[in-house]
């Protein structure tokens, strides 16, 4: 394993993450545990993985993930035991809502969202992307839902990852900024 053969210097600034399970299979958590035997000291959390992403859940092979899954509550649970932190990543709503449901009250996933963050109060978890994609947009008052999420007392455990970007149209050339020279 590279990460190993590097310095302790070097590896001090790698947070190294367990990813290629399926978070709908009950035997996941005991996946992650075998990563973690096998690798000591290796791996600081888990992710990033999947439930609901756009198009990607569905081509998970087996069980369609979910955030009422006890296998995603097994998972969870281990992480907090281990002490790894989680990258979850899970869409707010449905890809095209705004086209799609537009009646919609509130976003698709937002509440069962919170109820996973609810149940597992001694993980952390790092929900990625602010449930944005490519195909799913910001809701109505969706900063407003953040930082209801972030200033809930009961969820110090929960952060959000920001970062997100549509990818540059090809067929647009990238310009460099003036005065900044190529690498």
């Amino acid at each position: 394993m590279s990460y190993k053969s590097l310095p302790k210097e070097q590896q001090a600034r790698f947070d190294p993450m367990i990813t290629g399970f399926n978070p709908a299979d009950m035997y996941a958590a005991d996946h992650i545990r075998r990563v973690l035997q096998t690798f000591p000291g290796v791996f600081t959390g888990i992710g990033e993985f999947t439930i609901h992403k756009e198009f990607v859940s569905a081509k998970i092979p087996g069980e369609v993930a979910s955030l009422e899954n006890p296998a995603l509550d097994r998972i969870l649970d281990f992480a907090a035991e281990a002490g790894l932190l989680v990258i979850l990543h899970n869409d707010i709503d449905i890809p095209f809502a705004k086209d799609v449901a537009k009646d919609a009250a509130e976003p698709a996933y937002l509440n069962q969202l919170k109820s996973v963050f609810h149940r597992h109060p001694r993980t952390t978890i790092i929900w990625a992307h602010m449930g944005l994609g490519r195909t799913v947009a910001p809701p109505k008052d969706h900063l407003a839902e953040i930082e209801a999420i972030l200033r809930d007392p009961a969820l110090p455990n929960v952060y959000v990852d920001i970062s997100w970007t549509k990818s540059p149209n090809i067929s647009s050339p990238v310009r460099r900024p003036q005065g900044l020279s190529p690498l």
